[in-house]
């Protein structure tokens, strides 16, 4: 089996994929998994158990090439005095980079998976990262003040309120059918009426065949403050 080969789930044998998982998950500076992590097959649904103990390997090999390389590097020396400057220094730091980009690239593809045991216990970062966040939206708080009502059904209460006021106009003609049962259309704002109405519900115009009586005039004080028999007609002086 190839070192890099993706793990296969050891129930169904579907491939799993290791690279979304350490991009959800928690890792440490050796790009190890901080805590347990574990994963659901998604063909067959079973809880698997993400197992690290081949990128430890990798991990250890890693620090002992770079010792070894060191050692290499010491020994070429000589006698000579430590010098970081020296052209012979090139070529070991070449290889310790390239150990150490080799190891950080190869992390995901080193992992393996078995089926999780039922007294572990593991987190699932993949499953984490879809869940849905919730919002606390703020609730609103009930208002003490009452609902507007509609316009239509106020209007038309406003309509039949001073539908009382209306009078027949002797010259003209009440609708065949009774106002009471023809609908009719205002010839101000073209809206339509029931026949029960005599004044417009939106523009209080009048119905075509009736008037609005006007309103009535203050009755006079019957009491003329300017009438003179009120006043006190003046004594005439004693002789």
């Amino acid at each position: 089996m190839p070192l890099l080969e993706p793990p296969l789930c050891p129930q169904c044998s579907t491939v799993l994929g290791m690279e979304p998982i350490w991009s959800a998950a928690t890792v440490n500076g050796f790009r190890l998994l901080s805590r347990p992590v574990g994963l659901h097959c998604p063909a067959c649904g079973i809880p698997l158990k993400v197992v690290q103990s081949r990128i430890v390997v990798a991990l250890v090999g890693t620090f002992v090439a770079v010792i070894a390389l060191l050692v290499g590097w010491l020994a070429s020396l000589g006698p000579r005095s430590i010098s970081f400057l020296d052209p012979g220094v090139l070529p070991y730091a070449i290889l310790v980079l390239a150990l150490g980009v080799l190891y950080w690239r190869s992390v995901p593809g080193l992992a393996r998976v078995r089926v999780l045991e039922p007294v572990e216990s593991v987190e699932y970062p993949l499953e984490a990262a879809k869940a849905p966040v919730e919002v606390d939206l703020p609730s609103e708080e009930p208002s003490d003040e009452p609902a507007p009502e509609e316009s239509s059904s106020g209007e038309a209460k406003a309509g039949e309120a001073i539908a009382a006021q209306a009078v027949p106009d002797e010259r003209a003609k009440a609708p065949a059918g009774g106002a009471d049962s023809v609908p009719w259309t205002c010839p101000s704002c073209r809206e339509e009426n029931p026949g029960g109405f005599l004044i417009c519900w939106k523009c209080q115009g009048p119905h075509p065949g009736y008037t609005l009586a006007p309103n009535p005039a203050p009755a006079a004080d019957e009491s003329d403050p300017t009438d003179s028999s009120d006043e006190v007609a003046p004594s005439e002086p004693r002789s």
